[in-house]
């Protein structure tokens, strides 16, 4: 569901049995929803990991509602905002939101690493990149910044029609989108001359 459920797969060992010489690298692909699923703002998100930062690293404190039930001010914001949406946290919040999303990242790619000793690939789809007047838009950026392989789904997906980008009535990537982006990961990670094949029409 986003970077804290994979980071704690992880740190878990839930990812050992997908260890192989033959793994390149490894993906993740993020949307903007993912900034506010790491600080637990959905109703079905109470038994994910929770995470905090302290000292700029991730740590692992139990589940979102194990934080509520011992914190009760932080229990009645968060139900009141599912009623609210107002209330979900902004500004300066927003901004831990995105530096615990990105910290998140920056934490998963060293566990791949130690775990697989590949390279970890973000795959963003991010509407608003880039945009200065956006808190939100910063995060591929900080993502690149922190040393992170980004590609940008709209650099591979510009100049197709919509309708063969996305499911019907459901608005995730369709079948056409995943193996777009799969060639596109064999090009610039691989290289062309990497073998194997794709079979875009």
């Amino acid at each position: 569901y986003a970077p804290n459920h994979l980071v704690r797969a992880a740190e878990a060992g839930l990812l050992s049995p997908y260890k192989s010489p033959d793994l390149a690298f490894v993906v993740t692909w993020v949307i903007p929803d993912h900034i506010l699923r790491v600080a637990g703002e959905g109703g079905w998100l109470g038994s994910s990991p929770r995470y905090e930062l302290r000292d700029g690293v991730p740590r692992f404190t139990g589940s979102f509602d194990d934080y509520r039930y011992s914190h009760p001010v932080e229990s009645l914001r968060h139900l009141a905002s599912e009623v609210f949406p107002f209330l979900k946290p902004v500004g300066r919040s927003q901004q831990d939101q995105v530096d615990l999303f990105v910290a998140l990242l920056v934490r998963l790619q060293s566990l791949v690493r130690e775990q697989f000793g590949v390279p970890l690939v973000v795959v963003s789809s991010w509407a608003g990149e880039d945009d200065a007047s956006s808190i939100i838009g910063t995060a591929p950026g900080k993502l690149r910044a922190a040393g992170l392989r980004v590609i940008r789904v709209n650099d591979v997906t510009s100049g197709y029609d919509v309708s063969k980008l996305l499911i019907p009535h459901n608005g995730h990537p369709s079948a056409f989108q995943h193996e777009l982006i799969a060639r596109e990961l064999h090009r610039v990670i691989l290289g062309p001359g990497a073998g194997g094949k794709t079979s875009i029409q």
